[in-house]
């Protein structure tokens, strides 16, 4: 609805006949189509009310401004309450939902429509950027606004420093682990049932290590009647700077002794991995 003038002050309005006005003629307001009251007022802004009905002046005319808001049935009667006119509509000259409602209150938001009238509407805007770089917009969960969250970045790789024996990985918080590999020929235990190697490690591991060893020569004791004698290896002491190993053919096959000695010495490789400083 919006606010309108009913009537021009400055029009007389004239008796049943029409053949003189209507001095002291009674208007009255109601809600169109039905016999309720409604209010009017004299001033745009609807700051002071008109009585209901208003009383015509000693020339007919409206003693002060009719202002109304909406839609009104509207009766004019003879001083004497006789009827001059049963009623007439006015209707509401800006068309429905066309308003500008009250602006008080709605800062920060743009006139729009709901569908079906004229209504203040939020602006949607994303939040100030200002001092969030490394921030992004997200959509809050309700839908209806922005806020800002941490950008994610894709995780640090590793980075890694390979020769020909050494691997290193450094991690993104700077944390190292290395791989170490290698050969290592055992140094005693030849014509006898076992043999024995010792490897220092060319860079040193922050923690005791316990490497993986494999046997790469062989056979290593003469043929029999069984075949060919491979060695069982195993790791008897290990600390971050290196490992002993042993080489063993004492399978306790029948046959003599001799032929589960060792011929010659053992090749054996290995592979080393864990944190340094």
């Amino acid at each position: 609805m919006s606010v309108h003038q009913l009537l021009n002050p400055f029009v007389a309005l004239d008796n049943l006949l029409g053949t003189a006005t209507a001095p002291g003629g009674k208007l009255y307001f109601y809600e169109r189509g039905t016999t309720t009251p409604k209010d009017t007022w004299q001033d745009f802004g609807k700051g002071t009310s008109n009585a209901n009905p208003v009383i015509l002046d000693s020339a007919g005319r409206v003693p002060a401004q009719v202002w109304g808001d909406g839609d009104y049935s509207v009766k004019l009667d003879a001083a004497d309450d006789s009827a001059i006119v049963a009623s007439v509509e006015f209707r509401d000259p800006a068309p429905a939902g066309s308003a500008i409602p009250d602006q008080s209150g709605h800062s920060g938001e743009f006139l729009g429509t709901n569908g079906t009238d004229t209504a203040w509407l939020p602006v949607l805007q994303l939040p100030d950027p200002t001092g969030s770089a490394g921030y992004m917009p997200v959509v809050n969960g309700a839908g209806d606004g922005y806020a800002l969250i941490p950008q994610p970045t894709a995780p640090e790789s590793a980075n890694i420093a390979v020769t020909s024996s050494r691997i290193v990985l450094t991690d993104a918080d700077g944390n190292k682990w290395q791989i170490i590999r290698g050969t290592v020929t055992t140094s005693s235990g030849v014509g006898t049932m076992q043999a024995q190697g010792t490897v220092t490690y060319p860079n040193a591991f922050s923690e005791t290590v316990w490497p993986v060893v494999t046997p790469t020569g062989g056979p290593f004791a003469p043929g029999n009647s069984y075949g060919p004698y491979y060695g069982d290896l195993s790791v008897t002491a290990a600390n971050a700077n290196g490992f002993t190993f042993i080489v063993n053919t004492a399978h306790a096959d029948p046959g003599p002794a001799s032929q589960e000695q060792i011929s010659g010495n053992i090749t054996a490789s290995f592979i080393a991995m864990g944190p340094i400083a």
